[in-house]
């Protein structure tokens, strides 16, 4: 049987809306739905939740507002009157699916989501940069947490956030309501997840510091050894203490391995106030041979009385004889010029010498010496000696160069040569 849609004024000059209230029945809208707060305050100015596909219709004769119950089946229904106010919560409750009000929730989720995340990647940087360095390992691990529940947090907001497509009558008070309940029972369990989570994560934040300490054990006290040895044989061996009781003792000494009263070295060191302290013992030459060697540590309290120790023995590995490596011979060359004019020029140059080695030029002429000068080897051996005279008379009396240099404490002749005359060329006048 269909029902015939009347009314409400019996003074309507057509009463029939059958038509009017079939279309808008008939009408159905998708919007992108997000409960905020004003949504929550229209909810709860609307008049009583109305049956079902409750249609809302306007006689286009008389002008009255009015609601239809499409679940009623009589013959004929005539209309129920809406108040002004149910009219203006209607009113405010279907301008909550506008399509500008979807844009609007659109934009709010993408900057809240940008706003988030941001936030996110900041809290991140700052524990790996500040916290992760300065906290204990147990600090850490509740920071870690604290950072997993914030994550899992906003990720429950994210979802709580984010707009949900829903279907509905515009024209049916009814229809509304129930989409803004079916998204407000979505999000009620994600809010009381997202809730929970956050507050887990700062209750794991704030009580980091204080847990880590518990879980954190006390630095243990310890005698750090290392060593070298050069190719000349020179041990240096390095103690470093660090966590000790101020005022404690701790030394090393060198000894032969299984021998432990043949001590070639000990030495010891008072252990700083903030419970550091570092102990360097060198040997010029440990021989191998005469070995093997082995470096035993030890640590003492304060007093005389105090036992000692043992801190570990490191056996002194590697001590092999060093490779002696071949020298080159030492050589000095001399080389001199003498010009038409007298100009005269000696030089020596020398390699491989001993360092500090003098090497001395002279010239002289009978008795007098015309001119001399003194040079010294360098660290590596190398030398040279230059003299320069700017006339040298050859005429009179023989001329002789020599190159003198330190043998075991004494002057040594190295090299002597008389001075030849100036080839003298004869011009023909005719």
């Amino acid at each position: 049987m269909t029902t015939k849609w009347l009314c409400a004024t019996s003074t309507c000059p057509s009463p029939d809306l059958t038509e009017l209230v079939t279309v808008a029945a008939g009408k159905t809208a998708a919007s992108v739905l997000e409960v905020f707060d004003p949504e929550a305050e229209a909810r709860a100015q609307a008049p009583a939740k109305p049956r079902i596909l409750d249609v809302d219709v306007i006689c286009p004769y008389c002008k009255t507002r009015q609601m239809f119950d499409l679940r009623r089946t009589e013959a004929e229904m005539k209309g129920r009157p809406i108040l002004d106010t149910e009219a203006a919560a209607l009113d405010k409750l279907r301008a909550l699916f506008e399509p500008q009000k979807s844009a609007e929730r659109l934009e709010a989720f993408g900057t809240w989501l940008f706003g988030g995340t941001a936030f996110f990647t900041t809290l991140v940087g700052f524990y790996a940069y500040t916290v992760h360095d300065q906290v204990k390992a147990g600090s850490q691990f509740f920071f870690t947490i604290a950072l997993a529940l914030l994550g899992l947090s906003m990720a429950s907001a994210a979802r709580m956030k984010t707009p949900a497509l829903k279907t509905f009558n515009p024209d049916s008070p009814s229809s509304m309501l129930k989409a803004l309940e079916e998204r407000a029972t979505e999000r009620s369990g994600q809010l009381k997840y997202a809730s929970a989570c956050f507050a887990a994560a700062l209750a794991f934040a704030g009580a980091a510091p204080a847990l880590g300490a518990l879980f954190s054990s006390a630095p243990v006290a310890q005698v750090a050894t290392s060593y070298t040895r050069d190719a000349s044989g020179k041990l240096s061996a390095v103690l470093k203490a660090t966590a000790m009781k101020p005022g404690d003792v701790f030394g090393a000494r060198i000894r032969k391995q299984g021998a432990p009263q043949a001590v070639l070295l000990e030495g010891s060191q008072t252990v700083k106030a903030d419970g550091t302290g570092e102990l360097t013992l060198e040997v010029a030459k440990l021989e191998a041979k005469d070995g093997p060697w082995e470096l035993a540590t030890y640590t003492r309290g304060q007093g005389t009385a105090v036992a000692e120790k043992d801190a570990g023995v490191h056996v002194l590995t590697g001590l092999v004889a060093p490779v002696p490596v071949a020298r080159p011979e030492p050589s000095l060359g001399t080389a001199f010029s003498f010009t038409p004019n007298g100009r005269l020029t000696l030089e020596a140059l020398g390699s491989a010498l001993k360092p500090h080695t003098p090497v001395e030029l002279q010239v002289r002429q009978g008795e007098k010496v015309l001119g001399w000068t003194r040079g010294v080897a360098a660290q590596d051996g190398a030398v040279f000696v230059k003299l320069e005279l700017a006339t040298v008379d050859v005429s009179k009396e023989p001329v002789v160069l020599t190159v003198l240099g330190d043998g075991d404490g004494k002057k040594e002749l190295l090299f002597k040569q008389t001075l030849p005359e100036p080839t003298k060329v004869v011009v023909d006048g005719r």
